[in-house]
């Protein structure tokens, strides 16, 4: 209810394109090796996107790995790190990676497969927050919050803005 009339007729047309390709699912890992394994998977399809550069793509930084694997292990169990797997007829078309704390879901990264499916119409990466946002609807959460930076996809899918603060303390 809270979306444009336009977003909703994007992700519309969108579920039924891809729900004409397959089985769509959306699921949340259900252990720590079943999270770091989505982890892992997400990489190669982050670097893809945004790059393999300096200041691209974090996992092209063995220290940004190992820090959010360590993330992992010591948040996963306490419930304060979720990975989701989103597929097609069991193929995998994007992976999610979120943080909760205080009833609060806090998207952090995403690897999506624009190369399997290249059709634009398919909107992978909005449906993928469409899914997540649904599947924390029916749970205690208050707010999915797509934290720091603008991109067109916030502004269709969130209503709140805010500042975020970046501090150094040595």
């Amino acid at each position: 209810a809270t979306l444009s009339k336009n977003t909703r007729y994007q992700l519309g047309r969108a579920r039924k394109a891809l729900e004409q390709l397959g089985q769509v699912r959306f699921n949340k890992a259900e252990s720590l090796e079943q999270a770091l394994h989505m982890f892992r998977q997400a990489g190669p399809l982050h670097v893809r996107r945004w790059g393999d550069k300096g200041g691209q793509s974090g996992f092209t930084n063995p220290l940004f790995c190992q820090f959010h694997e360590n993330l992992i292990c010591d948040g996963f169990d306490l419930g304060f790190v979720e990975l989701w797997e989103f597929t097609v007829d069991g193929n995998t078309i994007a992976l999610q990676y979120n943080f909760r704390y205080r009833q609060r879901v806090y998207f952090s990264l995403a690897g999506v497969d624009y190369v399997q499916h290249e059709d634009n119409k398919l909107k992978t990466g909005m449906l993928m927050h469409l899914y997540a946002i649904e599947a924390h609807l029916d749970d205690d959460s208050t707010c999915y919050d797509f934290m720091a930076g603008d991109a067109r996809y916030k502004r269709s899918l969130g209503q709140l803005t805010g500042n975020q603060y970046l501090a150094r303390l040595r």
